[in-house]
């Protein structure tokens, strides 16, 4: 396979609330490839198993990662790009990543936010009931949680060796969305 037939990746990662499934979901439409969600697999692990507290979400959430990753392996076998979108944890989730990159055309997008725009989003996400209720993002230690990760840099870009792009979605997306597609076209060919 040649480079410029390679699948095309494109990896977006950041804080939660900061934008990311709203920006992967508008990329794997302009790009019509298939869109991996973490969170997706996540909650439909909670409607199947169940997630009556935070520690079962947890260990669901690492179930999701885990199906995450094979299902990236199993698109990148078939020759199949994707939009793979998660709060993707530096130092942790290089592992799912690093092997397939080789075989793809892949780059990486990082929503990045202020901190107390972060809080408000997550709190406003978590009152509006539109967040799946198995999150339990209602408890006061969830936004504990989010602070404490945004000051380790627990959401910052992975170490892939591919390019990436940081957008600010503070309030939109700087650079704005034809820049942001343009870098991927730049990068990964048409």
């Amino acid at each position: 396979m040649t480079s410029n037939q390679a699948p095309r990746i494109i990896i977006i990662g950041g804080p939660p609330a900061s934008g990311k499934s709203t920006l992967a979901e508008w990329l794997a439409r302009e790009f019509h490839l298939p869109l991996l969600s973490r969170d997706h697999f996540k909650e439909t692990l909670m409607d199947t198993l169940g997630s009556p507290d935070t520690d079962r979400s947890h260990e669901l959430g690492a179930a999701a990662y885990a199906i995450l990753a094979l299902m990236q392996q199993q698109l990148i076998d078939a020759g199949v790009g994707a939009v793979i979108e998660s709060n993707f944890q530096r130092g942790i989730s290089e592992k799912d990543l690093l092997p397939i990159v080789p075989r793809t055309r892949m780059v990486a997008i990082y929503c990045q936010i202020e901190k107390e725009v972060a809080k408000e989003r997550f709190v406003e996400r978590a009152e509006s009931g539109d967040r799946h209720p198995g999150h339990h993002d209602t408890k006061p230690e969830k936004v504990e949680e989010l602070e404490e990760s945004l000051d380790t840099g627990q959401y910052d870009p992975l170490e892939l060796g591919i390019p990436y792009l940081i957008v600010d979605s503070t309030n939109g997306y700087k650079p704005d969305e034809h820049e942001i597609l343009q870098f991927i076209v730049d990068k990964t060919g048409v």
